[in-house]
């Protein structure tokens, strides 16, 4: 089944939405009172332009003039619409023939899982693509550069069944689709679709009414939970969120009956200093997300964790990982930046016993534990996202080689006089990309030394380009050495900044110029405080530039 044919989901804008919900409301309710034309425009925006929502909305309320039932109407699609009357039997049922029209059961697990999410909520692609692959949805197999290709088929489907609205990295439900998905959840007859979603509701504490002897997945995320009191029985439970709660602690007990569970997200809980013990229960656990809480130190409990294969700990307090490459063996995925673990001697002989690693994050003090990191046959393409801080070094050179599938660069707070490039691979002659082609991001803060950055043209595809605070800084690429460069590399390297979509300059007191080709810049959204950058090489080129004096 082709869903655009039998089902089409395009939305309108605001105006057309709004008028076409006055059509169908009619002229004699929203003249009534001047509240109900009020309520009738807010109605309308919760439709988010769908016109199978607006219109079965519409006629429901055009024979409604007493202003209580318009306030009744907000409140409910404000709470639950699929109490609304003809909720369920004239939409959910409707569009829930796009969602039985998927190719297969995996990428319906797949679209219902978004609805775990709260409403409006934007899911990061790679996020969510972590969550399937330890479901079992979709299979582990990653790219060169971490990437799962079947994991953005899946997404690209559900997005062109209108399933799915995407930005470059993230996606999110329509609220209606998402209350069609909840609805599916809770009252299908089928085990491996039941869950029970309670997340962005403002609960304080988890409630009872939560039948855990059968889900098979719970959220509770982006609520208030400070305690846990409970010992769930949940034979079946495979996905856990309590992410983005208010959780200084969980008792062992809470985890004592969850044989099953393989994905569990405690991420953004900013009290919850440690882990029970008892977490060594959960022997199938696959993926555990602990960034942004204030753990500081590996729980003894991990020991049981033998099938573990991706761990957040970015933005913790955590300051080593000790032992981990003999208690978790299996890892794939080891996320450290922003933690207080800073790659060293003796955390490069414990990520070497990390015999699967395929994505690691993580940060750098050191110019000599860099360059150590790069010649590490085990780490060598794995570095996804890298923080180098505090180095004073006389140059630093980055491998292209080794650091193949890096996405996120910081340099911070750091002396280099100047950053090389080392595009060369030795023994080889059939050589990858002499760049970094997954490069998208660069933010380069603090950093003294340089005049000049020409060694971003290393990133061909750098969307993102953000340059603080570095005060001997007069160019960005330099046109001697950028002419240099494209002598000896591929003419995808020649343009500087060709698919830059965002551009952030402050603090740079000499900066004068950019680059000899500035009509090359996609796009610029901030030039400030730079007072000898001349800005009439932007003219004319249909960009926005916002300057701040």
């Amino acid at each position: 089944m082709e869903a655009d044919d039998e089902l089409k989901m395009d939305c309108l804008s605001t105006n057309e939405a709004w008028e076409l919900f006055q059509n169908v409301v009619g002229e004699a309710p929203l003249k009534k009172d001047p509240e109900i034309l009020t309520l009738a425009e807010k109605i309308s925006k919760k439709c988010h332009g769908l016109p199978l929502a607006l219109n079965v909305i519409g006629k429901a309320m055009s024979c409604k003039e007493d202003v209580h039932e318009w306030r009744h109407a907000n409140d409910v699609l404000k709470s639950s619409s699929r109490e609304f009357p003809g909720m369920e039997e004239n939409i959910l049922s409707v569009l829930k023939f796009s969602y039985d029209g998927l190719e297969d059961e995996k990428v319906k697990s797949c679209f219902l899982y978004c609805s775990l999410f709260p409403e409006d909520y934007e899911i990061k692609k790679e996020e969510l693509i972590e969550y399937w692959i330890n479901e079992g949805f979709i299979n582990g197999k990653r790219d060169e550069d971490g990437s799962n290709n079947k994991g953005h088929v899946i997404i690209g489907s559900l997005v062109r069944a209108h399933l799915l609205m995407e930005s470059e990295t993230t996606v999110k439900m329509h609220d209606v689709l998402r209350e069609m998905a909840l609805w599916i959840g809770s009252t299908s007859g089928k085990e491996e679709e039941k869950q029970c979603v309670k997340s962005g509701v403002k609960l304080s504490c988890i409630p009872d009414d939560i039948n855990w002897s059968v889900s098979r997945r719970i959220s509770l995320m982006s609520n208030q939970i400070e305690k846990i009191s409970c010992c769930p029985k949940c034979p079946n439970l495979s996905t856990l969120f309590l992410r983005d709660n208010d959780l200084k602690g969980i008792p062992g007990k809470f985890f004592q009956f969850m044989p099953s569970l393989v994905v569990l997200d405690l991420s953004r809980n900013r009290s919850l200093r440690d882990l029970p013990e008892e977490i060594c229960s959960l022997t199938f656990l696959k993926y555990l997300n602990l960034s942004n809480t204030r753990i500081s130190s590996l729980s003894v409990g991990l020991k049981g964790l033998r099938k573990l294969i991706s761990l957040d700990l970015e933005f913790t307090k955590l300051t080593s990982i000790d032992g981990i490459g003999a208690i978790l063996p299996n890892l794939q995925v080891l996320k450290l930046y922003r933690s207080l673990q800073y790659i060293d001697a003796r955390s490069i002989e414990e990520l070497q016993l990390l015999k699967h690693l395929k994505i690691l994050t993580g940060n750098v003090t050191d110019a000599s534990t860099l360059e150590s990191i790069q010649g590490v046959e085990g780490l060598v393409r794995c570095v996804q996202r890298l923080r180098i801080i505090n180095i004073s070094a006389k140059d630093l050179t980055l491998k292209t080689v080794a650091l193949g599938g890096l996405r996120e660069l910081e340099i911070i707070n750091s002396k280099i006089s100047e950053i090389k490039i080392d595009w060369k691979c030795k023994g080889k002659e059939d050589l990858p990309s002499p760049c970094f082609k997954h490069l998208s991001s660069i933010v380069i803060q603090d950093l003294e030394g340089p005049n000049e950055l020409s060694w971003l043209l290393f990133a061909p595809n750098l969307k993102h380009l953000e340059v603080i605070r570095s005060p001997s800084l007069e160019e960005i690429i330099n046109k001697e050495k950028g002419m240099s460069i494209s002598d000896v590399h591929p003419p995808d390297m020649t343009v500087p900044f060709p698919k830059l979509e965002s551009l952030t300059l402050r603090g740079l007191p000499e900066l004068e110029r950019i680059c000899s080709s500035p009509q090359a810049l996609p796009s610029l959204k901030d030039i400030a405080h730079c007072p000898k950058l001349s800005l009439e090489s932007f003219q004319d080129t249909n960009r926005y530039v916002e300057i701040e004096e």
